[in-house]
């Protein structure tokens, strides 16, 4: 795995992801559609971190440890490195896989899927890709890590695109718990250039982003946190069909059905006299 490239793509901070420069929550969450660069940005900020802080340690964590060489490592090789002087170590029986810094820094890389390696280490800050992928016993266990003591402002950041309505981390931000920082296409650069206007690859990304359909469409094109957990059928809006029915009515004057569920999960409905007629 190479450390660093010499050609790096244009960034520049803009909207949520200027933001993330300047927060200092111990819990932040970065969301938003595909294609916004909130990944690039939250690495563009631990790489500043590393060089600003000697000595500092940080993690960057998927659910699974063979998915980050694949996608969040190569945005950091290919986009964020530049060739100074930064060595990436595999991992041994004794040491965990690590970008290795000049002045002492250093970065983790691994999975949640081997978390018992983590108990015992100490980190300054955690990035979390795609963190609708962890349970919270993984967020907790990660945010636990956090006593390194080098960074004032030790954190745990994640990213991700929106999912199902009722998941835990966007629960934790409605409470308040792990601020909430929104990111638009129109926050990256390769996209939209500084004017606001489209560019030629962000007219391709978002004819690609269009022929999406169902709930993928809503969360990968709109941002939107919908559907529900484990869905089986897509189109599933519980604002549209669930209605909760009046104390007393469902037995008195109401209609029930389901379906065993061969294939599906069991299905359920009750209807009202005046919607059975």
């Amino acid at each position: 795995m190479a450390a660093a490239v010499e050609e790096r793509v244009r960034f520049e901070l803009r909207g949520g992801n200027r933001d993330l420069f300047g927060a200092r929550e111990p819990e932040i969450l970065v969301e938003g559609t595909a294609g916004t660069g909130k990944t690039r940005t939250i690495l563009e900020l631990l790489n500043a971190l590393w060089h600003q802080y000697p000595h500092l340690r940080a993690r960057i964590v998927r659910k699974v440890r063979d998915t980050l060489s694949t996608t969040a490592l190569v945005t950091f090789e290919k986009k964020v490195l530049r060739s100074d002087g930064v060595v990436f170590f595999g991992g041994s029986k004794h040491e965990p896989a690590s970008y290795r810094y000049p002045n002492g820094s250093l970065i983790v890389v691994g999975g949640m899927d081997n978390s018992e390696k983590i108990l015992s280490s100490e980190y300054d800050i955690v990035y979390a890709n795609e963190a609708t992928e962890l349970g919270i016993e993984d967020w907790e266990m990660l945010m636990g890590r956090l006593r390194n003591g080098v960074l004032p402002h030790p954190r745990i950041i994640g990213d991700c695109n929106p999912t199902h309505g009722t998941h835990w981390l966007n629960k934790r931000c409605e409470a308040g718990i792990t601020r909430r920082l929104v990111t638009y296409l129109e926050d990256n650069p390769e996209y939209y250039d500084e004017r606001g206007n489209l560019t030629e690859a962000g007219a391709k990304y978002l004819s690609i982003l269009d022929r999406m359909t169902g709930t993928r469409y809503q969360r990968f094109r709109l941002g939107l946190w919908t559907g529900v957990e484990n869905a089986v059928y897509e189109t599933f809006d519980r604002e549209r069909q669930v209605v909760e029915l009046e104390p007393g009515l469902m037995w008195q004057d109401s209609a029930l059905g389901s379906d065993y569920g061969r294939v599906h999960k069991a299905g359920g409905v009750a209807l009202t006299k005046d919607q059975y007629g």
